[in-house]
């Protein structure tokens, strides 16, 4: 939602100050050797949870990848709005594949039940919102991040979660 917010704000000023140029980059999943946020504890935990019926997609960029396009918008970079993401996605069923662990697959009203509980006890920092966001994860597109930007992400998102993973040790 916040984002959404930013982003309706951005649009504003577009059309009353469109001598403003703006690069707006929507960023993918932020990985990169070291790195640890609460994504990556997801991958960590003994098993993977998913919603039942959906795959949870998730698109990476390599935090190298992602210096070089932050520097490139600041610079020569032309204006406009880009995904921001390595090529491909990986889902729930990749992970356990590439991670070697089990997948616990729960509905949503589950989910959203036990994140109900496990919050206000302090057993979770995930809420029963939080379900969505597992449930329908967008795929972001970077076809003009290529295109129009000029930038090709030396790393694709299996290639940055491969990275990832190894200097995790897991």
């Amino acid at each position: 939602d916040h984002k959404r917010q930013v982003e309706e704000m951005l649009a504003g000023y577009r059309q009353s100050a469109p001598e403003l140029e703006q690069v707006v980059l929507r960023v993918g999943t932020v990985l990169g050797e070291g790195l640890e946020n609460q994504i990556t504890a997801l991958f960590r935990k003994r098993f993977l949870l998913a919603v039942s019926g959906s795959e949870s997609p998730f698109v990476f960029i390599w935090t190298r990848d992602l210096a070089r396009i932050l520097k490139r918008a600041i610079s020569e970079g032309p204006p406009g709005i880009y995904n921001v993401a390595g090529d491909g996605h990986l889902g729930v069923s990749d992970f356990s594949s590439i991670l070697d662990k089990p997948v616990l697959r729960l509905p949503a009203w589950g989910f959203k039940l036990a994140l109900g509980i496990a919050k206000p006890l302090r057993l979770s920092r995930y809420g029963p919102e939080q379900v969505r966001f597992l449930q329908y994860r967008p795929v972001l597109a970077n076809d003009a991040l290529k295109r129009d930007f000029g930038y090709v992400p030396e790393k694709t998102s299996a290639e940055v979660f491969d990275l990832w993973r190894k200097g995790a040790g897991l």
